[in-house]
């Protein structure tokens, strides 16, 4: 046999094995799927219901007055045992703050410990464009290139066979990481320690992973957002750029280089920045740095006006969200500047509190404290030293925070503490104008010297960073989820997000895949809008963040639910 021959007989051999495989495996995949929907044919059969339930914290039930007895899977499974007279237990599967993938894996991975369930319900997608350290994203991105893209097109090809999944897996199981996929996780682990208020942390990890993966755009973006979060500007935007070069450049990115032109005295910059037609929910961030920039320039009447503005836009909406609450706090230094204490305090206080609701402060929302210190730094001083003290776990407020307590110390005359403080400030950032100005004081002795307020550089904590109409990641998974959900015969019920101007792609996405899957799909949002102006605002809905209510809950689960039997 020539050695032509041997070849083609060789690839007609593999072909043909690889074929017997796909079909034994699909053969036994059928023998399983089909024994356990004798058991799930209907809703009303014996024995409990197993009902899964996968998701964020809107499936895990943030916001419910009892997570345990009020989510939205726990609500279908009630209604689901009054109309069907079964039994139906729930395990809840969902993580706050994962993303589609996370979810995925956790369903996949549970398969195997476990009897299937009958019922999945399957809720995603929301923190894949939200927070960084939450996304899925990194590696979709740092994977480009016509290469990249031929591999990726002709996995997606193969996805549907079984023995490729097989296989695959049985490779993945044995290779050892590569170092793009562990600087991938080393980026993501850098994201959340920004997200939970630990930059020093991040700047090892992004640093690391660029040790690995020295063309990851995602870690220089990470150096820089570490770097303005702790007032290190010029390094910020040297990453930032950085990071554009190597073709990331998420819609906030441009965002967090005008603040670090303004912080770095770019003003110029800033502006041009701010001025540029952002979108969505980047849209008030960029009106806020305006407003900044405005108030850099001595037009103090005007930042005010600006300021106002958002915040006037945050009452009408009924729902207070991020932008207003760094609104406030502009609004609030805004109204110093222009002479009216009183004003300033109350927008920091209402800064402080909404941040609090929504679980950004103090370790990202320092400067109202710090602004609230210098209102009332002569008459409560021990409610001022609280204030700084809550100021100092913002790393972005640190250096002036400190340096107000030296000012404070010096009024007290304590100068040993006046000095203390001024090392600490210095320590996080040097040329701060009110330290220079303390240092002056204490150098020349001046008892008549006068406090400089600390100029405000706030760290704004963004969330839209990906863009949210890139839903690949959310669809690849919510296909897997489906095609894992059809291998052990249970029913797959896709749902959406209930704010009915929150998340349309993401709905748009759950809905397109159940109809290619020919699963269900409920949209809960145009029942909530209904409920909504029924009662007249969110507040029994909706918590401050977003989240529902246990009435929310009650009627998310309900449209499920009635989904679930009218099919």
């Amino acid at each position: 046999m020539t050695l032509r021959r041997r070849l083609i007989f060789s690839l007609v051999a593999t072909l043909l094995a690889l074929g017997g495989a796909e079909v034994v495996l699909r053969a036994a995949g059928a023998v399983v799927s089909a024994r356990h929907r004798e058991r799930t044919q209907s809703l009303a059969g014996e024995g409990e219901l197993q009902i899964w339930a996968l998701g964020d914290s809107y499936t895990f039930g943030i916001g419910a007055d009892d997570p345990a007895r009020d989510t939205w899977p726990v609500v279908v499974a009630r209604r689901l045992e009054e109309a069907t007279g079964r039994s139906a237990g729930v395990l809840n599967l969902a993580t706050p703050g994962a993303n589609s993938s996370e979810i995925v894996d956790a369903f996949e991975q549970r398969l195997g410990d476990t009897d299937p369930p009958d019922v999945v319900l399957l809720l995603a997608g929301v923190n894949n464009s939200r927070w960084l350290g939450q996304s899925g994203h990194f590696c979709l991105e740092e994977g480009s290139g016509a290469v990249a893209d031929v591999a990726g097109a002709l996995a997606g090809r193969l996805g549907g066979l079984r023995t490729y999944a097989v296989l695959r897996h049985l490779v993945l199981a044995q290779r050892p990481p590569r170092d793009a996929d562990r600087a991938c996780a080393l980026v993501a682990q850098g994201f959340q320690h920004l997200d939970d208020g630990y930059p020093d942390r991040a700047d090892a990890a992004f640093s690391e992973a660029l040790t690995l993966n020295p063309a990851s755009g995602w870690a220089h973006l990470g150096l820089g957002l570490a770097d303005l979060r702790v007032a290190r500007h010029g390094e910020a935007i040297g990453h930032i750029e950085d990071a554009r070069t190597r073709g990331v450049d998420p819609p906030a990115m441009a965002l967090a280089e005008g603040f670090s032109r303004r912080a770095h005295g770019d003003l110029d910059g800033a502006s041009a920045i701010a001025s540029r037609p952002h979108h969505g929910d980047l849209l008030p961030f960029g009106r806020i740095l305006a407003a900044w920039v405005a108030h850099d320039r001595g037009r103090h009447a005007d930042a005010v006006a600006a300021f106002q503005a958002v915040v006037d836009e945050g009452d009408r909406e009924g729902a207070p969200g991020g932008p207003m609450v760094w609104a406030l706090d502009g609004l609030g230094w805004a109204r110093l500047a222009t002479g009216d204490p009183a004003a300033a305090e109350a927008a920091f206080t209402r800064a402080i509190t909404i941040g609090e609701q929504l679980h950004i402060t103090p370790h990202l929302l320092g400067w109202p404290y710090v602004g609230r210190a210098v209102v009332n730094g002569q008459a409560d001083p021990a409610g001022a030293q609280a204030d700084l003290d809550a100021a100092a776990r913002d790393s972005a407020a640190v250096a002036g925070a400190e340096a107000w307590r030296g000012w404070l110390a010096w009024a007290a005359a304590d100068a040993a503490e006046a000095r203390a403080a001024l090392s600490r400030s210095r320590a996080v950032t040097p040329g701060l104008a009110a330290a220079d100005a303390l240092e002056l004081a204490l150098r020349e002795a001046d008892s008549t010297a006068s406090p400089l307020v600390p100029t405000p550089m706030p760290t704004i904590a963004v969330q839209q960073w990906l863009d949210p109409a890139d839903t690949r990641l959310v669809r690849a998974d919510l296909q897997r989820a489906s095609r894992l959900a059809a291998s052990v015969g249970a029913r797959l019920v896709l749902t959406t997000y209930p704010q009915p101007r929150g998340h349309p792609e993401l709905a748009d996405a759950a809905a397109a895949v159940a109809a290619q899957e020919g699963v269900l799909f409920v949209d809960p949002r145009p029942l909530f809008q209904e409920e909504r102006d029924r009662r007249g605002s969110w507040d029994a809905l909706l918590i401050a963040d977003g989240h529902p209510t246990t009435t929310g809950y009650a009627l998310l689960g309900g449209a499920v639910a009635d989904a679930l039997l009218a099919h």
